[in-house]
């Protein structure tokens, strides 16, 4: 019931970490080997009258499970190591009620609550006297302890974390504040104010947490100042309507594409510095979906030039989010009809380029889909399976006048409970280390030589041997980019293939494709099995989801997560289709596609 123990443990593998360097797999893979061990004496010495104190004991372990990888999950550096070049996601989407700051503090205040969980908070900015923007705070000493807090990290420039002392009763119902955040709201090296997180219960920010609001503070004050820049710029406008040097040389200075065109043949009219120095300085007079989209075959299909006008009169900005094929980078992008000086109505985007949000929003994700993963094989598929192991080792401890055969078959049950919480394992491992090296560690690799090299294991399996495999393509000529793990890709659709084919020939194909407009391999694996149901094709690629009901063979549950994860880490696009169009009961083709190296 104490595991301050492990708790100490893990602090002190955290500290040797950040001595020595070594890698987050290792620790987690130490931190894992600890829980199994506990987990297996858990199970052991669990009695059939104490399977509520069982079930409590695992839920405390997979609390040190999340607790352990949160706290020594890999940090943001390359957010918090240098500032965006222009506003964030959660700042920028204010930026559609005309650029106003407040609107802006208002939407990111709300947006970095409900992100990190926290019920109350506030904007308190230098130059002024009130809070900027603030979330329900129920009481003076709510709102004091703010204040004080902001005022300190306005003065430091640095974070504070504050826990106060056991708030007094009161006879009011409302709760005082028990954990209170502040962070620096920062802006071209200039302190412009604090953001203050604050909870009634006690909370503790973990470092994923921490690095995230830092680089979100970090923005909001970049937002606030291209806000005013903005809105200076539109002043200008309104004033000196002949003036768009001017305008754009302003809107130069903001870090973000801007860009102006006809609304009825989309050809440029003006651009400023920052987008000339991406996309060309020839950029006037060509068509915007050619030189920024590249995108030769006409207007896009989310041109936003329908939202802009009602009746021929501009509605106001138009907010959304878009990857520039071009760049590869993620753009916030705010559209707006505006009058050009020959009278004519325009478009004006400005796009913001958000991608390192994005990416360290995307990792937090993971992270927390690695922490369900892990609370899922724990107190699901590593019980069973280990449940099932110790009831037949304590059939044989109890009945010793059991038949050799029969006692030879249980340790064959007990002995494949166990492999399978190794394959478990392995693939949990394998996926954590794809998504932590990502694109980084990608080789060019022959796609015939790997699927050689599958079908070769695959025909030394035993379940497997009296199946034929077709292969359908040539040596040397198919190359990729892949990472490690790209052969287990193919290894679990060939397996998956053969083991709900009905016994009948496995065919494995590749051919010419497109991914996102780029020449690709189409790795296809055809079986003649019963099929899929268009409803359920959904379901495959879910963790622990089975199509039990169409076949008596039970798979790991993880494979097809697994390949599912493994193909979007390496840039590839999964498909599932008929063998024979429009009859899914004739078998199922899986393919798998990937650019050309």
């Amino acid at each position: 019931n104490d595991y301050s123990v492990m708790f100490d443990l893990i602090r002190a593998i955290a500290k040797v970490r950040g001595r020595t360097g070594f890698s987050l797999g290792d620790v987690q893979k130490a931190i894992m080997l600890g829980v199994d061990v506990i987990m297996g004496e858990i199970i052991r010495s669990c009695k059939p009258e104490e399977s509520q104190e069982c079930f409590e004991a695992i839920r405390k372990l997979v609390e040190v499970m999340n607790w352990s990888h949160l706290g020594l999950g890999d940090a943001f550096s390359d957010v918090i190591q240098k500032e965006f070049t222009a506003g964030t996601l959660v700042a920028l989407s204010a930026a559609q009620t005309d650029f106003e700051e407040e609107g802006i503090i208002r939407k990111s205040l709300d947006e970095c609550c409900r992100i990190l969980g926290y019920e109350r908070g506030a904007v308190l900015l230098r130059y002024r006297t009130e809070f900027s923007s603030t979330m329900p705070l129920n009481t003076a000493d709510d709102e004091a302890l703010f204040r004080a807090i902001g005022a300190k990290v306005i003065k430091t420039g640095e974070a504070v974390n504050l826990e106060p002392a056991e708030p007094k009763a009161r006879k009011t119902r409302q709760v005082a504040l028990r954990t209170a955040v502040g962070l620096p709201i920062m802006a071209r090296g200039k302190i412009l104010g604090a953001l203050l997180l604050g909870s009634p219960v006690q909370k503790t920010m973990s470092q994923h947490e921490m690095d995230f609001a830092k680089a979100v503070t970090s923005q909001i004050g970049l937002a606030c100042e291209n806000a005013r820049l903005l809105k200076d710029a539109k002043h200008r406008g309104d004033k000196f309507k002949g003036e768009y040097e001017e305008l754009f040389t302003i809107l130069s200075q903001l870090g973000a594409f801007v860009y102006v065109s006809d609304m009825d043949n989309y050809s440029i009219i003006a651009a400023n510095r920052f987008i000339e120095d991406a996309f060309g300085k020839d950029l006037i007079g060509k068509k915007c979906y050619e030189r920024l989209q590249n995108n030769p075959e006409g207007p896009c299909s989310f041109c936003t030039n329908r939202y802009l006008l009602k009746d021929g009169v501009p509605t106001g900005p138009y907010t959304w989010k878009n990857r520039n094929p071009v760049t590869g980078n993620w753009y916030q992008c705010i559209d707006r009809a505006i009058h050009w000086p020959d009278g004519k109505i325009v478009r004006m985007e400005v796009a913001f380029d958000v991608t390192e949000l994005e990416t360290a929003r995307a990792k937090l994700e993971e992270a927390r889909r690695m922490l369900e993963l892990f609370n899922d094989l724990l107190v699901h598929d590593v019980s069973n399976y280990a449940g099932v192991a110790r009831s037949y080792l304590e059939l044989l401890r109890d009945a010793p006048e059991t038949a050799q055969k029969n006692r030879e078959d249980m340790i064959r049950t007990a002995l494949g409970q166990m492999r399978r919480i190794e394959e478990l394992i392995d693939s949990v491992s394998k996926l954590n280390r794809a998504q932590t090296l990502g694109q980084s560690a990608m080789d060019v690799r022959d796609l015939a030589s790997i699927l050689e090299e599958v079908v070769a294991d695959q025909r030394d399996a035993p379940a497997s041997s009296a199946v034929e495999i077709r292969t359908e393509y040539a040596r040397g000529v198919h190359f990729v980019r892949l990472g490690e793990f790209g052969r287990d890709i193919f290894l679990n659709l060939l397996s998956n293939a053969v083991k709900y084919g009905e016994g009948k020939p496995v065919t494995i194909s590749i051919s010419d494709s497109t991914l996102q407009r780029r020449p690709a391999w189409k790795v296809s694996f055809t079986d003649q099995g019963k099929g899929i149901p268009p409803e359920k094709r959904l379901q495959l690629f879910r963790r622990f989801e089975r199509l039990d009901s169409l076949s008596k063979l039970k798979g790991i549950g993880l494979g097809l997560t697994l390949v599912r994860s493994l193909t979007d880490i390496y840039g590839g696009e999964v498909l599932v289709e008929d063998r024979v169009v429009g009859d899914y009961a004739q078998g199922t083709v899986i393919s798998v596609t990937f650019p050309k190296a």
